[in-house]
């Protein structure tokens, strides 16, 4: 599974647009399996995908459920999505909190989980930074890849 994610601190930049258009772009025509990861705590990309309740990345970083615990299927057959919730920003405070945690590694080991159910993993990664987003600076370069959303400020 390929990994890419689409990273940037400031909101508004287009990361979710990018991120629905490419997951349906990959899915329909190139007929390819995509898992979107929300790791936004608004929930912009769990909100466009119509997923209203359930098991959220929270409870992956909080190590209550694994990811084929927590991913839910789309309208859209080939596109599945380990939804968000405000709950991210608490699983966080936790995390940060608990020294016993290996924070790295949470993502990525949940992933190897369902590695071969996908060709191509989409993570949103939020607008601050914080600890359910250090999977992204673990960089495997033959695996992943970070794609900075950019925004430019007009000129005045």
């Amino acid at each position: 599974m390929k990994t890419f994610s689409l990273i940037n601190k400031k909101g508004g930049v287009g990361k979710t647009t990018i991120t629905v258009n490419l997951a349906y772009a990959l899915a329909e025509s190139c007929d390819l399996r995509v898992l979107v990861i929300d790791n936004d705590d608004q929930g912009n990309d769990t909100q466009f995908f119509g997923i209203e309740e359930g098991r959220t990345l929270a409870d992956i970083l909080l190590q209550k459920a694994g990811l084929s615990e927590v991913i839910q299927h789309t309208r859209y057959p080939k596109i599945d999505i380990v939804p968000s919730s405000e709950a991210l920003l608490d699983a966080n405070v936790v995390i940060i909190k608990d020294e016993d945690i290996v924070q790295q590694n949470i993502l990525r080991e949940a992933m190897k989980e369902v590695e071969e159910q996908y060709d191509i993993c989409l993570i949103v990664v939020v607008k601050h930074f914080c600890n359910s987003t250090t999977y992204i600076f673990k960089n495997d370069i033959e695996r992943e890849c970070i794609i900075n959303c950019v925004s430019k400020t007009p000129a005045v």
